[in-house]
């Protein structure tokens, strides 16, 4: 995790943390004073901007996944 440059990602799960291929990520703010509730809201701001973005590259078959779990881009 790069805690100097925080990002939300939208991704595969994998059984260990942070191990699923990413597929879209959009930086995140972290502003001194946030608490869990202001940071659930940035990020649920966030989720309805990533979220879409991600699915749309699935279900335009932009972005696939292998037999071993690894993204496949399609131009």
């Amino acid at each position: 995790i790069d805690r100097a440059h925080p990002r939300f990602c939208f991704g595969l799960s994998q059984t260990e943390v942070d191990a699923g291929a990413i597929i879209a990520q959009e930086p995140m703010t972290i502003h001194v004073g946030d608490t869990v509730e202001t940071l659930q809201e940035r990020v649920k701001t966030i989720e309805h901007v990533v979220y879409p973005r991600a699915l749309e590259l699935v279900a335009r078959g932009k972005v696939s996944v292998d037999s071993v779990g690894k993204l496949i881009w399609k131009q």
